[in-house]
């Protein structure tokens, strides 16, 4: 005699590795999706207000520190000075001078006038 259906024992163990297949299918979809929602709550909390105000403050700060690192009166303690001409115009080349020429030269503590007696271009 020829069996139509497969016998119980084949058809549970069918069912049981089905089933089994269908766990882990489960199980990764599941771990997917936790991955998904958690990245998805790590780019909703960046953007959160509080989040949003603190990364403006940072970046408000750095550029505070930066500005105060730049400022006139910190490179004059250092030595340099500010040379203007008579109409108060920064001198920044010999070009700009010629002897004779009051110019205004501003240090760290205070401003002396002084005249160009000669003017030697640099190499």
């Amino acid at each position: 005699m020829v069996a139509l259906l497969p016998d119980r024992l084949s058809g549970l163990d069918t069912l049981a590795r089905l089933r089994a297949h269908l766990e882990e299918q489960l199980q990764w979809r599941l771990s997917s999706e936790r991955r998904t929602l958690q990245q998805c709550r790590r780019q909703l909390a960046e953007l959160h207000p509080s989040r949003l105000i603190q990364r403006r403050r940072e970046d408000l700060e750095h550029r505070r520190r930066l500005l105060e690192a730049l400022a006139p009166h910190h490179w004059l303690a250092r030595g340099f000075v500010l040379l203007r001409d008579s109409n108060g115009q920064l001198i920044s080349s010999v070009g700009q001078t010629e002897p004779g020429d009051a110019v205004r030269v501003q240090l760290t503590d205070g401003v002396l006038d002084a005249r160009i007696t000669t003017v030697t271009p640099g190499p």
